[in-house]
């Protein structure tokens, strides 16, 4: 079991003319190093460009060029496994319109 940060990025896409939400899923060895990550993807716009975290930065540009929203939370689960069901419910929470 490790600690798995998962990062939604939502973007309108004119081939698709919707929305279009990708996760990515990355393992972290720590809460510690989760949540500081999550705190900084949220509040992306403020803090995204002088983090110390270089995938917070390189997100950062992403979400300037491409992404309409970005929303990041922490799961304690297995990587080898699929995640929980509930984190498909996750988009459904996701506030597109903020």
């Amino acid at each position: 079991m490790k600690w798995i940060i998962l990062v939604y990025i939502a973007m309108y896409t004119p081939a698709q003319e919707g929305l279009k939400i990708n996760r990515l899923e990355f393992p972290l060895p720590s809460y510690h190093h989760c949540l500081q990550m999550a705190r900084e993807i949220n509040s992306i716009d403020r803090v995204g460009y002088r983090s110390r975290i270089p995938f917070v930065r390189s997100l950062y540009w992403v979400r300037i060029n491409l992404a309409n929203k970005m929303r990041a939370d922490c799961v304690y689960a297995d990587p080898d496994q699929p995640l929980p069901d509930w984190t498909d419910d996750f988009l459904k929470r996701l506030d597109i319109n903020e």
